[in-house]
Formats: structure tokens, C-alpha cells, sequence
């Protein structure tokens, strides 16, 4: 075996801009002034971009390691969300290599948990980037985005979908996919030779234990409080 096999035309999946004009392009003048709004969902979407890359880099250091297994989940790169989900949790689980590298910071591993974090990460990233985005109101407990798109209800036949969430659903969006990111780097480096995971756990570990030592200083009045400790404290938790 030699890892994936190359798609057939792999020239046809590139399209190269050939730097005409749009027929309609935003002035840029006051671009930056009138996107302020949507910080949170270009920060949310950026998370979640990274962590695909991270995903996919996992998935094609995994084929070049160990080019047999890889194949053995898939003969093809698994371009589908849910399909590269399911290689890792298999690598993960078949890989004594990476099983060992633990998840939490109590050292535990719980990849149905996993599972279902990337499930609805990847849910939400689908609406987000394949959906109309509206800023519907902001006021003193944030703002609220609604989210439509179209979603397939049976064959040939679809629907439009609605939600809405505020800033404080895309913060827990954006947290979760930094650690899960986070988690997936461990192991491709890890396949890299390039980090013992003891290390890490230990200096994460540590980290964890210096903010909730802040934390106590705070509760005692030793340390004020501002946004930067409150992020630390944060972060023990």
C-alpha cells in the first residue's frame, strides 16, 4: 500500500483567479469600522478553520506513517466532516501510540466525548459558513446572531433551517475548538516524533495549577481583579 489514492483529475479541483474586477465590490472605506459588529463570528470562524486544518493534517501525517492503516479506514482522503471524525476516533483508538496521550487534565481519554464535541463543531461550522448570517441585536447581554440555511428534509426536497445564538454560545464554540485543535496537534506531533506527550501534560498541568493559585490570591483580596486575571482564572478552570 502507498497511503490515498490521487483523485482522478486533481487539476480540475483548482480554480485560479484571474484578477478581473467583481461585478459589484464593496468601497473599502469604512470596512473595518463596519465589520466591528462581527468580530465574534470572523473570531469563531477562524477557530474553526483552524481546527479542520488541524484535522486534516492529522489524517495525512497518520498516511504518511503509517501508510497501511491508513488505508485500511479509508482508500480515499476522507473529505466529509463526519468522515475524517470517524478516521481519527479509529487512529486514536487502534494507535497505542496515540491512546496513551491523554485528553483531560485529570489524564483521562473519552473519545465519545471527542466524538461528539467534533460532531457539533462541524454542525455548527456547516451554518455558519453555507447559511445566511444576520446580526440581529445587540444590547447589554451581547449580541444575537441568527443563522439560516437550507437543509436537505428528504430526497430532492429541502427546507429552510433557523437558529439563533448569542456571543456567549460562539465563546464556548471557540474555546472547545481551541482545546480539541490543541489536543489533535498533540497526537501529529506526536506521530512526528516531535513531542513526548508526558512533557506536555506536565507543563499543562502546571499552567492549570499557577492560574488556580491566582484564583485564591484573588478570593483573598491579595490580587486584583481585571480582565486579564479573570482570563487566567478562567483557563483553571
Amino acid at each position: 500500500m502507498e497511503g490515498f489514492d490521487e483523485p482522478e483529475d486533481d487539476q480540475a479541483r483548482s480554480v485560479e483567479y484571474s484578477g478581473g474586477d467583481l461585478m459589484y465590490h464593496q468601497n473599502p472605506v469604512g470596512f473595518e469600522k463596519e465589520s466591528a459588529n462581527f468580530g465574534t463570528i470572523g473570531r469563531t470562524m477562524v477557530e474553526l478553520s483552524n481546527l479542520e486544518w488541524a484535522h486534516d493534517k492529522f489524517v495525512l501525517t497518520v498516511n504518511e506513517k503509517a501508510p497501511d492503516f491508513a488505508t485500511s479506514l479509508s482508500k480515499k482522503f476522507p473529505r466529509h466532516l463526519k468522515e475524517k471524525t470517524d478516521f481519527l476516533i479509529h487512529a486514536i483508538a487502534h494507535m497505542p501510540k496515540l491512546k496513551q496521550v491523554p485528553m483531560f487534565g485529570d489524564g483521562t481519554l473519552n473519545l465519545q466525548w471527542l466524538q461528539y464535541q467534533l460532531d457539533e463543531l462541524y454542525q455548527f461550522r456547516a451554518a455558519l459558513a453555507h447559511g445566511s448570517v444576520l446580526l440581529t441585536e445587540i444590547d447589554d447581554r451581547g449580541t444575537v446572531w441568527k443563522f439560516d440555511r437550507f437543509t436537505r428534509r428528504r430526497s430532492n426536497v429541502y427546507g429552510e433551517q433557523h437558529n439563533s445564538v448569542g456571543d456567549g454560545f460562539l465563546a464556548d464554540v471557540c474555546t472547545t475548538a481551541d482545546a480539541v485543535g490543541h489536543y489533535i496537534n498533540t497526537l501529529t506531533r506526536m506521530l512526528d516524533d516531535k513531542e513526548s506527550w508526558e512533557r506536555g501534560y506536565k507543563c499543562d498541568l502546571e499552567i492549570r495549577q499557577n492560574h488556580q493559585k491566582i484564583a485564591e490570591l484573588v478570593e483573598y483580596g491579595i490580587v486584583e481583579s481585571d480582565p486579564f486575571v479573570d482570563a487566567l482564572i478562567g483557563s483553571a478552570k
